[in-house]
């Protein structure tokens, strides 16, 4: 694997821990059940499926269910620590350092992030340090799987594509409360006929036009369908267009 390749696989991976991280800790309470379920059943030395190192003398907690990104499985985990996180950095620099692997690393006394490609897992493993309140520090962890690079589209849903569509990436959720997905990608289409695509196929596959919202270029349309919610979110970019699409399925 080629060092342009394993360096956009990093960059990738580091935008996907911020997604993930930011999506569930918006709802708090959700993730503090999420957290006392896991501590009550399980051991964090068996959460994740490739090698992570266990940071000594904290609690750490996984962030979600089931993610995948393009059906290449995601995990991630938090933890709070007083300690600076130039001592954190440090820990993880020395465990990956011993196994051969080559570290990308931005350090400072406020922040910090690593990243590694295991080639033995075929993984990203990452690791990012921010400051919380006090002098607690955050660390989030995360592994993402390579082959998130060989699929395309892999939602759960039965939404309709626009022809000749590429460029997908999918992000996808599944804990006991819902099922949801992201997925993003683009087509050489004006805006117009996308959104004629769109409504006109969602009706007529059972999907409900709950609102249609517009600003600045941008369209946005709201459907449901049962316990299910779409929202397509619709951009022209030059002559194409660009599409993103968040969907959940509630249980």
């Amino acid at each position: 694997m080629n060092r342009t390749l394993i360096k956009y696989l990093i960059t990738f991976s580091y935008i996907i821990l911020i997604a993930v991280f930011g999506f569930f800790y918006e709802d708090k309470a959700e993730l503090k059940a999420m957290n006392m379920k896991y501590s009550l059943s399980k051991s964090m030395d068996d959460y994740y499926d490739v090698d992570m190192p266990r940071y000594e003398g904290v609690k750490e907690f996984p962030i979600s269910g089931e993610q995948y990104v393009n059906n290449a499985r995601v995990q991630s985990s938090y933890f709070l620590t007083e300690d600076t996180p130039l001592t954190i950095a440090s820990f993880y620099k020395k465990y990956w350092e011993s196994q051969g692997l080559k570290i990308n690393s931005d350090i400072n006394p406020e922040s910090a992030s690593l990243s590694v490609y295991d080639y033995n897992d075929g993984v990203v493993k990452t690791v990012m340090i921010q400051h919380e309140r006090g002098k607690l520090n955050r660390v989030i962890l995360s592994s993402v799987n390579s082959n998130f690079m060989k699929r395309e589209f892999n939602s759960f849903s039965d939404l309709p594509i626009y022809k000749n569509s590429y460029g997908f990436v999918s992000y996808e959720l599944e804990d006991p409360n819902y099922h949801s997905a992201v997925v993003s990608y683009r087509n050489n289409d004006s805006i117009e006929r996308n959104i004629s695509f769109y409504k006109t196929s969602l009706l007529r596959t059972g999907w409900k036009k709950e609102n249609e919202l517009q600003k600045k270029g941008t369209t946005l349309l709201i459907f449901t369908k049962g316990n299910k919610e779409v929202t397509l979110t619709l951009t022209p970019v030059k002559k194409a267009t660009a599409l993103s699409v968040v969907v959940k399925n509630k249980r």
